[in-house]
């Protein structure tokens, strides 16, 4: 018989993997969000990475030219996601980490999100955001998620690392474990690559 212990720790583990992937429940999405899983597939790596703009979450826009040179990571994610918000701040960690070391490396947290209501969901982010004393690059992407349907993203977190010259290196769902080696690791071969 299993123990109370296990049976929780699994239970955790199942509605964690059930908010991450595919859409979010009614409430929190409107029609145009629904990513099928027979639409998009995530990104191939050696694949050159599309190019986007965001707004970012201090109103400053970017686009992945922007970092041309850098080794880039997307680090897609949402506040309705469980995983999300537990990986989020171990991304924040990496960002800093890779600036103190003064790598070229950037990392942008693409929110995507579904929410009709863009002020409420504003203030969703910021306050997640300044609970957790994140401070790295977030970049925004609405209602229709179209940097996240062009990277073929369809389960939360989604991690894609793409080398100085804009080509995928590295993809990955969920957090690997231990995910701020495999984030170093991948980043590293990045930077090595030509």
């Amino acid at each position: 018989m299993p123990s109370l212990g296990n049976v929780f720790l699994i239970s955790t583990m199942s509605l964690t993997l059930a908010a991450c992937s595919g859409t979010p429940t009614a409430s929190h999405v409107d029609a145009s969000f629904a990513i099928e899983s027979n639409e998009v597939e995530m990104i191939a790596i050696g694949s050159v990475a599309p190019d986007f703009t965001l707004d970012t979450i201090d109103g400053t826009t970017i686009s992945l030219n922007d970092f041309r040179g850098r080794v880039v990571v997307l680090d897609f994610w949402t506040t309705w996601c469980l995983g999300c918000v537990q990986e989020v701040p171990i991304m924040n960690e990496f960002a800093n980490w890779a600036d103190q070391q003064e790598l070229p490396i950037t990392v942008i947290a693409v929110n995507t999100y579904p929410n009709k209501d863009q002020v409420l969901h504003l203030k969703q982010v910021r306050s997640y955001l300044a609970d957790n004393d994140i401070d790295m690059m977030v970049g925004l992407d609405p209602s229709g998620t179209p940097v996240a349907r062009d990277y073929g993203v369809r389960s939360f977190p989604s991690n894609v690392i793409i080398n100085s010259d804009g080509v995928v290196t590295a993809t990955g769902v969920g957090m690997k474990h231990p995910y701020l080696d495999w984030l170093k690791n991948n980043s590293f071969a990045a930077m090595n690559q030509p």
